[in-house]
């Protein structure tokens, strides 16, 4: 059996769409697996019939394309759909490569097809997954933005009404509870915006949210009087903990102005890190005189504390000594999934 003989009979049995062309680009040679997909006869294969098969849409494309790389003699990809035998158009990746006689000169374009409408298919679902996916993120930014705002307006209507109040009542402590509870309101606006300025819902950075979220709870309380430092690890906190751990610090925050630099300015400082179980801790402290012998610390803001601590199962301490020194242990990563 000579060479072209056994080529064919290769051909033949190829689980691929074969085709030839001569040196004048016209098609010379289609295999069998060929015809039985086209169901035509090989006569109108040969020449230029083999175009008569392609999509109308994608002919000119497919012309251009085998064109350019003929002309350079270059190996040649494309895909498009061709017509079968029952009339059905599938997909097809069509691979050319030149090939050359035993003299070196040129002799045409060897190629081949497979059927790729399974992946095409594919992909086009996963683009229309992707347009509706996107379609939601779009529409999950408007309503966040519209939740947001209206969250906002009706925290300055409330801060609006406190602020009344508080200029009506004659009773020193009662227009000091009052004002209380409106810088507890703006603080709640605070970690609202914070929260709401990463396009991410899922997480948030710790010591980005805590860099950005402490300075303005300390202009609450007229923050030119202390000095903030902010150290550690960025790790990534879901947002239920990040709220939790927001209105704590912003507590915190308060009872050190409102006692520890009652009589002057002060520092606070942050560290975030992981414990001995590697689970992530703050330690907030600030510079002033501490609990001395307290027994425990008290007061509303710091029950409020351990109320938000126990309802994001944080573990809370406060050390004895210069400054009061809070350390704050947040739940495993692995938790926040189940909480």
């Amino acid at each position: 059996m000579d060479s072209g003989h056994r080529f064919q009979e290769l051909a033949d049995h190829a689980p691929v769409l074969i085709w030839r062309v001569g040196p004048d680009m016209a098609c010379n040679y289609v295999n069998v697996p060929r015809l039985e997909f086209t169901g035509r006869p090989l006569g109108e294969e040969l020449g230029e019939g083999w175009y008569d098969v392609i999509h109308p849409e994608d002919v000119d494309r497919c012309r251009r394309h085998f064109r350019s790389a003929f002309d350079l003699r270059r190996e040649f990809k494309m895909d498009y759909r061709l017509r079968r035998h029952d009339g059905v158009y599938r997909w097809v990746l069509d691979t050319g490569r030149a090939f050359f006689d035993a003299q070196g000169r040129f002799a045409g374009y060897l190629g081949s097809c497979v059927d790729i409408t399974d992946r095409k298919e594919a992909e086009v679902r996963a683009a229309q997954a992707l347009a509706e996916a996107r379609r939601a993120l779009r529409q999950r930014d408007v309503l966040l933005a519209e939740v947001h705002h209206r969250v906002k307006n009706n925290l300055q209507v409330i801060l609006s009404l406190i602020a009344l109040k508080a200029r009506d009542v004659q009773d020193d402590d009662c227009r000091e509870a009052l004002e209380s509870v409106g810088r507890r309101v703006q603080a709640i606006g605070v970690i609202q915006q914070e929260l709401h300025e990463d396009d991410d819902v899922s997480s948030i950075g710790l010591l980005d949210y805590i860099n950005r979220l402490l300075p303005p709870l300390m202009m609450i309380h007229h923050g030119d009087r202390a000095a903030l430092t902010v150290n550690g690890e960025n790790a990534p906190i879901d947002l239920a903990t990040a709220t939790l751990m927001g209105m704590i610090l912003a507590e915190l925050t308060a009872n050190a102005f409102n006692h520890a630099f009652a009589a002057g300015a002060g520092a606070i400082s942050v560290e975030i890190g992981r414990n001995q179980l590697g689970r992530l801790q703050i330690t907030m402290q600030d510079s002033g005189p501490g609990f001395g012998d307290e027994a425990r610390p008290h007061g509303i803001g710091l029950k409020l504390v351990r109320n938000l601590a126990r309802q994001g199962r944080i573990e809370i301490e406060c050390e004895r000594g210069a400054g009061a020194r809070w350390t704050l242990v947040l739940p495993s990563e692995r938790s926040w999934a189940s909480a």
